[in-house]
């Protein structure tokens, strides 16, 4: 048994454990209270700096940022043309969980490179084909962006109804989630540099440029005669026009257009009289009257190793054979074609 003595240590020890836990418990409720205080003001109030968010989240206009800030005259916006919402919206709602305590200027990083990440995502996207089926699905080419933007945001159900026909899920959310602020910046200009609006435009020339690149394939896999050198002329024309049309080019590479703009500068060469003419006095070896075109002495036309020397002589001599053996159609512009000739040839 226990004395009175020993019972009264015993109480007086059970208080001070009493009054250390309920100690403890004040400070973890005050603590949390500070916390669940914090967050909510977070949230609901604004920060002192305003953070870059898109106002097409949900949140933003659930608490109604989105009216007043929308249409604020005052209001900063992003080079995107995006407002500065009230209080991070969405977004924050998600970066509260990870960083509880973080300041502003954290979140608005964070939303940087969220945003940064959509813009490369779609970036990749827009380059698809894809792109240019729904958009001659749903509306004709317009080159006013005023216009396109326009008929791109009242055409929002065709687009999207065209859109889960071709997109990955992945792009079909994203559409459907912020098909807005899409629009901001896939239908608006680029005010420096060349961006998704203009990669969007150059799609309106990929039909042409995919014929092109065909018959190029097809030239190469058959017999190389006059009419297939001029479909492919004809269609790298076509797909030259359609580049040259466009409001701006940026989006297509100026190697790509200075290779090609040559590459049809010799299709048409190689389908004119010329060139035609030149090919047929080869293959038949044809005998020219020497005391007449005494430049051809010594020279045998289907002989390729002495072509240079052939056509670099006399062109008179030259010109007045071609006419006589392919009529006067083949030597139309004979100076031009000439030269063109001993450049391609590398004499």
């Amino acid at each position: 048994m226990c004395s009175p003595a020993c019972i009264r240590v015993t109480i007086r020890i059970l208080k001070i454990l009493g009054y250390i836990i309920f100690g403890i418990l004040a400070i973890t409720s005050a603590l949390c209270f500070l916390c669940v205080s914090y967050v909510t003001l977070l949230i609901m109030l604004p920060p002192l700096e305003r953070v870059h968010i898109h106002y097409m989240t949900k949140l933003t206009r659930y608490l109604g940022y989105d009216k007043y800030e929308r249409w604020d005259p005052n209001a900063k916006f992003s080079a995107w043309g995006a407002p500065y919402d009230a209080a991070c919206g969405e977004i924050r709602m998600v970066l509260l969980k990870l960083d509880c305590m973080e300041p502003a200027n954290t979140c608005m990083e964070k939303i940087v490179m969220f945003e940064r990440d959509e813009w490369i995502r779609m970036n990749r996207s827009v380059q698809e084909k894809i792109f240019h089926n729904v958009s001659k699905e749903c509306f004709q080419a317009m080159n006013d962006p005023i216009i396109r933007n326009q008929s791109f945001y009242h055409g929002r159900d065709c687009f999207m109804n065209v859109s889960r026909e071709f997109c990955a899920l992945d792009i079909l959310y994203y559409l459907d989630s912020y098909y807005e602020f899409f629009l901001k910046f896939a239908m608006t200009p680029t005010q420096d540099g060349c961006g998704i609006y203009e990669k969007i435009l150059s799609l309106d020339c990929q039909d042409s440029m995919e014929d092109f690149r065909e018959s190029v394939v097809r030239l190469k896999l058959g017999n190389q005669t006059k009419d297939d050198y001029l479909e492919v002329a004809k269609l790298c024309d076509e797909m030259q026009n359609c580049i040259n049309n466009l409001t701006t080019s940026c989006a297509i590479s100026l190697e790509f257009k200075r290779k090609t703009k040559e590459y049809c500068e010799k299709m048409h060469f190689l389908a004119s009289p010329f060139w035609q003419c030149i090919q047929r006095l080869k293959t038949e070896n044809v005998k020219p009257d020497l005391m007449k075109y005494v430049c051809l002495i010594g020279h045998e036309l289907s002989d390729d190793s002495t072509a240079c020397q052939r056509f670099s002589g006399s062109s008179e001599c030259i010109e007045g054979f071609m006419m006589d053996q392919c009529g006067f159609e083949s030597v139309e512009g004979f100076e031009d074609s000439l030269n063109y000739l001993l450049e391609m040839w590398d004499c």
